[in-house]
Formats: C-alpha cells, structure tokens, sequence
C-alpha cells in the first residue's frame, strides 16, 4: 500500500504538467488580445502604441513554449503572477475564493452521496413497486435536466415569486451579529446552489446504487444469511449494504471532476465568490495569469480526490492489494 501511495503521488507531477500545457496552449489559440483588456481605452485613444507596450512588459510577444516556461518557473516559486483584471496577486486571488469552492463542492457531494444512496436502497427494497417506478423517473428526470435550469427556476420560485431565499452572493450585505446569525445566513445563501448542483447527481448516484444492492442481494452469500434466519434489516445494512457500496466507492473520483466543473455554472449564477466565477470572469477577460493558476488548482483538487477514491476502494474491499 505505502509503495502504491508513494507512486500515485509522483504521477500527479507528469499528470499536473500535461494538463498545464494543454490549458496554455488551448489559452493561447483563443481569440483576443490579452493586452486589450488590460489597457484602458482611454489610453489607447492617447497612445496608439500602448497595447504594443504592454504587450512587451507582458512578454507576450515572445514564443508560446518560452512563455509557458517562464510561467512553470515561476509558478514553482508560488508566484503565478498578476491578474490582468484586477491587478492583484493570482494567489492572492485563489486563496481569497478557494474556500467556497471547496465548501460548495463538498456539501453538494455529501448530500448526493447520502440521499442517493439511501433512495437507491429504498427503491431496490420496493423494486417494481410504485414507489420504485417513482423513483426511478425522479432519477432518470434529475439526470436529463442541466443544473442551471434548477438554478434558474429556484431563483423565479423561491427569491422572486416567494421571497424565502436569496440567490445572490454568500452573505447578505452589511448583516451583522452572533455567529449563529453568520451562519444561518450563509446557509441560506447555500441553500439553492447545492440544491441545483445535487438533483442530477442524486439520480446518478441512486440508479447506481440501485444496481449494485439488486445484484448483491441475488448472491448465494445473500441467501445464505436469509436461511441462517437473519432479518432483512440485518441483512440489508449489515451484508449487502457494504458489498454493494464497492463499486459506488469508485464513482467518487469520477464524480469530482463534475462537481469542479458545475461550479463554474452554478456559481455564475448565483454570484458566489469561489474558483468558478473567478475563472469564468477571467476567462471571459483572457486574463492568462488567473485562467493557468484556477486551472492549476482544481486540477490539484480532482486528482487528491481521485487519490482518495483509490485509497477508499481498497479499505472497503479487503481483497483489493494494491502491490
């Protein structure tokens, strides 16, 4: 197990690399001009030269590969540079919005995971009943829709018709008071970006669960507990339950790249001030500097969750060694 951890932690190295190539090539075929957006028009009315000089202090008229390797250099040091918009430091940036990104991905994770699983057990201990096909189109439903369409059907619903939740920013501006108050507050701003970003993950993850319960309740080792006079519950939470969730341990890693990826969307959406919307808005702006270092950093995020789903498979199925 050690020497397997050792050499999935060196391959997120190789990995980091090619996906940071990738990106500053893919930036680089993008249309637009980096230096534009950093000029003020103004400026540009006095001096019909100042995008050309900008584009020299920013090295941008170099090669791509001499850019890109300026910009490993110093991305090794921790320094990812200046954001063309804003003008602050990138890790400043990425360490002011990381923390909701990873709040939002979590909590949304939990509860998919959680309630899919238990509507998928619910829904293979009823199966063929109503309560099932119920189910079933819930999931099949959840799965089709896109999340921004929940986003923007909570927002007519519950801030516009109802006036119950707000659908802007993490907190309400200028509310102050008892951490409890903080909290109930950001947890109310909460409510519609987990919720939108959940719905099609818990039909994912209970049709998922559904399968595998049905298939491990129909083993012989299943049957045998039923004859040695066990009851169902026993059954059910005990034996099949941890069998059946094997497979499921593997869908975590496969489910954070879409998690990272929704809150680009979800948190556009509703204004939060995490990875996504800086991204989004520095894409939007072609600002090179915050585009590599967001990228840099959820790319990190994936792969250690992809490191733990791995590890996770291993300490659910006792059979698995990892040599």
């Amino acid at each position: 197990m050690r020497k397997y951890i050792i050499r999935r932690l060196l391959l997120i190295i190789p990995m980091l690399f090619g996906i940071t190539v990738i990106s500053y090539l893919i930036m680089n075929l993008a249309p637009g001009d980096a230096a534009a957006m950093y000029v003020d028009p103004e400026r540009m009315n006095e001096d019909p030269q100042a995008i050309e000089k900008v584009r020299e202090m920013l090295g941008l008229n170099d090669p791509v590969y001499i850019r890109y390797f300026k910009w490993l250099r110093e991305a090794l040091k921790g320094n990812f540079g200046y954001s063309y918009l804003s003008k602050q430091p990138v890790l400043q940036e990425i360490k002011a919005r990381i923390g909701p990104t990873v709040m939002l991905s979590l909590l949304t994770m939990v509860i998919e995971v959680t309630v899919g699983i238990g509507l998928g057990v619910y829904s293979a201990r009823h199966q063929y009943k109503f309560s099932d096909y119920a189910l079933s189109l819930f999931a099949f439903a959840g799965m089709s829709v896109p999340a921004f369409w929940y986003a923007m059907v909570m927002i007519l619903l519950f801030t516009l018709t109802l006036g119950w939740l707000p659908s802007m920013g993490l907190t309400t501006p200028g509310l102050s008071g008892p951490w409890y108050v903080m909290a109930i507050d950001r947890a109310k701003h909460l409510i519609m970006p987990v919720a939108a970003m959940s719905l099609r993950g818990i039909g994912s993850w209970m049709r998922y669960q559904r399968s595998s319960y049905l298939e491990v309740m129909n083993q012989d080792s299943m049957r045998t507990a039923r004859s040695k006079g066990l009851d169902e519950r026993t059954i059910t939470w005990t034996h099949a339950f941890k069998n059946a969730s094997i497979p499921i341990v593997t869908m975590i890693g496969g489910t954070l790249p879409g998690l990272i990826g929704g809150t680009f969307v979800i948190e556009s959406v509703f204004g939060l001030p995490g990875l996504g919307r800086f991204g989004t808005q520095s894409i939007m702006g072609r600002d090179y500097p915050s585009v590599m270092a967001v990228t840099f950093f959820t790319s990190i995020l994936v792969m250690v969750g992809v490191f733990i789903s791995d590890i996770l498979y291993a300490i659910v199925d006792p059979r698995i060694k990892y040599s």
